[in-house]
């Protein structure tokens, strides 16, 4: 873990490649990116995802699927009673 001075997504780039140089590790490696949906993390042109796929063009961006679930289920609950009504039930039947 590294201290960055913003979350720009060149600040956030250049504390990726420092982590990743610090453990002798080739950046050219990374196969895989995974950031939430925030403009400094996927925006098309100067997106941190964008910035790495510059130097690793094999280091694809696969959203969160857990996370694209939960913002899906939340907006479901948000609509359907009936699927707020069950995941009520079942966070009241674990606690």
């Amino acid at each position: 873990m590294i201290h960055v001075r913003d979350t720009t997504s060149s600040t956030l780039q250049e504390g990726i490649c420092l982590i990743v140089s610090h453990h002798n590790l080739n950046i050219q490696n990374v196969r895989g990116q995974d950031y939430d949906r925030a403009s400094n993390m996927c925006g098309e042109f100067t997106g941190l995802h964008t910035l790495i796929l510059q130097e690793c063009p094999y280091a694809y961006n696969v959203h969160c699927l857990a996370h694209q679930l939960q913002l899906a289920l939340v907006d479901s609950a948000k609509e359907v009673v009936d699927v707020y009504v069950f995941f009520k039930l079942e966070y009241d039947c674990q606690c």
